[in-house]
């Protein structure tokens, strides 16, 4: 809010003109436009809210921390599960599962069978493996060199690595297995698509604890800002009073103090990023170094351009909708009497 020195010049020079008797009415009335006159009030508002807040830098900086950790939270929350997300979808891990054929099938019947699963539309790939493959497989990977030495023949059966792809639901898993096992020729069809099931639920519960969360922060980011407001209203009660004594409408005196929520949404949103900026360096060389163990050159990603922006956005949003419903509330109480 501004006082009666700080209002526009061409506000003043109107106030002055019309208590100045001596000076001619054709002179009184060289006031500029309407529309230009908002303009340049909402600049010099704007400008001021700011040059308010920095002559108590103390306090200032105090109320941008406590909006900035309520900011950085939830936004750390986001980073953690679309890194999770990126993650997941460079590990080579889709879902599969393995059809074990019996002993005596032909080349004919497996060429059928490997046609017929084929035909569902979750079904990326096949994969056979021999029983020659798997008994090499385990000879070189599963610590058993030289075994097939000790074998009268070779147990290993033929096996089908069936991958899939595309959004499906293990439902519909089941009902294909259900099917295929009784195609002739299948022995055992194992498979284990329960982590599936678990990674989605999982998922889910940390997307609706993520807005739980940050719905609750930013009704916390406009409270402190609606009550910082208020005490700088209270503060300039006979200014406020003052100013609606020469004609100021509620419009007029509120202006001030939007931007003044404004301002500290702005200054909370950046000082969140920097917060969150230090969290990913600090990440950043810890999992460099556990990427490194698993062979991966996977690296912690913060938030983009985009997400910044938005950030930015929504803290100013914050801010700015905090002052307004204080604002709305208080002014209506403070008239000249």
């Amino acid at each position: 809010m501004n006082s009666i020195n700080d209002l526009p010049r061409h506000r003043t020079d109107a106030i002055k003109a019309n208590q100045d008797p001596a000076r001619p009415a054709n002179q009184a009335a060289k006031v500029a436009h309407p529309l230009i006159q908002f303009f340049q009030h909402h600049q010099f508002s704007m400008w001021d809210a700011l040059k308010r807040l920095l002559k108590a830098p103390i306090s200032t900086v105090f109320t941008w921390l406590m909006i900035a950790l309520a900011l950085a939270l939830p936004a750390a929350m986001y980073i953690g599960l679309a890194n999770v997300k990126t993650l997941g979808e460079r590990w080579d891990g889709a879902p599969q599962l393995s059809v074990f054929l019996q002993r005596n099938v032909k080349q004919e019947q497996l060429n059928a069978l490997a046609s017929k699963i084929k035909e569902a539309q979750i079904v990326e790939q096949i994969t056979t493996i021999t029983p020659e493959q798997a008994l090499s497989q385990l000879e070189n990977t599963g610590g058993f060199k030289g075994v097939a030495r000790f074998l009268p023949s070779n147990p290993l059966p033929t096996v089908l690595v069936v991958k899939f792809s595309g959004q499906f639901e293990s439902s519909d898993i089941q009902l294909l297995v259900a099917e295929w096992r009784l195609l002739p020729g299948i022995d055992v069809i194992q498979y284990d698509l329960a982590w599936v099931d678990k990674l989605n639920k999982m998922t889910a519960i940390a997307s609706q604890f993520s807005i739980l969360i940050a719905a609750g922060l930013a009704l916390a980011v406009m409270l402190v800002i609606g009550n910082t407001v208020k005490l700088s209203i209270e503060s300039r009660r006979s200014e406020i009073m003052v100013v609606k004594l020469i004609g100021a409408t509620n419009g007029y005196v509120r202006r001030p103090f939007l931007y003044l929520g404004f301002w500290f949404g702005i200054g909370g949103g950046l000082l969140a990023l920097i917060l969150l900026q230090g969290l990913i360096g600090s990440l950043a060389t810890p999992v460099a170094e556990l990427s490194t163990l698993y062979d991966s050159d996977f690296k912690v990603m913060g938030l983009g351009l985009s997400d910044s922006l938005i950030l930015l956005g929504v803290s100013a949003c914050l801010g700015y909708g905090g002052a307004w419903l204080i604002c709305w509330h208080y002014l209506r109480e403070i008239e000249p009497r």
